[in-house]
């Protein structure tokens, strides 16, 4: 195993260990008496009480974990794979190793707006709830509707919010890492950039608007 290889396994490591920290830290607000909010709405009070106990099973929050971080590396494998068909179709080499490297590290931009949260309804809000925590603000088109999760319209909302700063950003420090990597401009590194990865959310937003618009 060479040293490149080495590094990108650390960062992923460490990726993952702030990721998961930061999934625990989110979900050690809600309390039991929102779960149960949540649950009664659906099933009735027994149904909701075997719910809540079957939460605290070790092995459901072990499976919670192993699923956050399969689509981990399933989102960087896509965002990757975005990228490289971006390159190859500008007929622009480069390495393997060096987009996933940097894909992994840009990641981190992705966690901010969780760990924000955290902070807001840790020390910031005097009261919440699990519409509040869903609803947190991702500065987004979404934002600029008021729209509940009751609403017929609700999973197109939710996708709308994949477009938002956290991910200009996102692909702006990319672009960045790849302008130096590359020795190439700016501006021809965005472009690649946002084409190819606004695409892939396009997509992906619009595909999970179906599925859960077909399953509601």
């Amino acid at each position: 195993m060479n040293i490149s290889s080495v590094r990108i396994i650390g960062f992923f490591c460490t990726l993952l260990a702030c990721k998961l920290m930061i999934y625990y830290l989110n979900q050690s607000l809600i309390t039991e008496g929102m779960h149960y909010a949540e649950l009664i709405e659906k099933f009735d009070h027994e149904q909701a009480l075997k719910m809540l106990e079957r939460r605290r099973l070790p092995g459901i929050i072990l499976l919670e974990y192993g699923v956050l971080t399969l689509g981990l590396v399933f989102k960087l494998v896509l965002i990757s794979s975005a990228m490289m068909a971006g390159f190859f179709s500008v007929n622009l080499s480069c390495p393997k190793r060096i987009i996933l490297q940097s894909v992994i590290i840009v990641e981190f931009v992705h966690l901010v707006p969780a760990f924000l949260s955290f902070l807001w309804f840790t020390f910031g809000a005097e009261t919440y709830d699990m519409q509040s925590l869903n609803d947190f603000p991702t500065f987004s088109i979404a934002d600029l509707f008021n729209v509940n999760s009751k609403d017929a319209y609700y999973p197109l909302y939710r996708s709308l919010r994949y477009f938002n700063l956290t991910e200009i950003g996102f692909c702006a420090v990319l672009s960045y890492c790849f302008s130096l990597a590359l020795d190439i401009s700016i501006y021809k590194s965005a472009k690649i950039v946002f084409i190819a990865y606004f695409l892939g959310l396009l997509i992906m937003a619009l595909l999970r608007a179906f599925i859960t618009a077909s399953i509601l």
